[in-house]
């Protein structure tokens, strides 16, 4: 999202730049690039000269190389670290003067929001499943002790008190599984035995 935006922005800076570069010269395109950053906008828009000196406040953050290779697509995108570490995406648009040297708008933005975004969502995301796990877990808990713990527990006193001498102790489960028919035949065998 923040590429497309800084696209679009770049594309409409560049033809606001080229027009005033054509109608009113160099010095009042520059001058407009200036202003754009007096808004108080997000994006930060620099014109840098391709061929301008290290330390020369029109030279670019990217290298020079790198902004030569590619001169030829009109645009470049990079990720890059301010002072702090804080990350910014930058865009160049490349604009070629009438004289011929060979200039750019740089466009950055901070992705500190973006950033944010994710580290919350990262979070979120970590919570709920956390929860969602702590939930599941305690339904399982649950589940186990009315289905398997419950009954489990009255077949161990009902075997308790046939070996104790109580014949007549029944166990009637009201479920369909292995455990009600370990019940049906302890019952069974208690039948028996009382019987012999």
């Amino acid at each position: 999202d923040v590429r497309d935006d800084v696209h679009s922005l770049g594309h409409a800076v560049r033809t606001a730049v080229t027009r005033t570069r054509r109608a009113n010269g160099e010095a009042e395109a520059l001058r407009l690039v200036e202003e754009m950053n007096e808004s108080g906008s997000a994006f930060r828009v620099r014109w840098v000269w391709l061929d301008a000196p290290v330390g020369d406040p029109h030279y670019p953050k990217a290298p020079p190389e790198e902004l030569r290779r590619a001169k030829a697509t009109r645009e470049l995108v990079r990720h890059e670290w301010a002072p702090g570490g804080e990350e910014r995406l930058v865009t160049y648009f490349f604009i070629e003067p009438a004289q011929g040297r060979v200039g750019a708008l740089e466009i950055s933005e901070s992705l500190a929001k973006e950033q944010q975004f994710e580290r919350t969502s990262l979070l979120g995301t970590a919570v709920a499943l956390v929860v969602t796990g702590v939930v599941c877990g305690l339904i399982l808990l649950a589940l186990g002790y009315w289905f398997v713990g419950n009954p489990i527990r009255k077949l161990v006193a009902m075997v308790r008190q046939i070996g104790a001498g109580d014949l007549t102790a029944r166990l009637k489960l009201d479920q369909r599984d292995e455990i009600a028919d370990l019940a049906a035949e302890t019952n069974l065998m208690a039948e028996k035995l009382q019987t012999a």
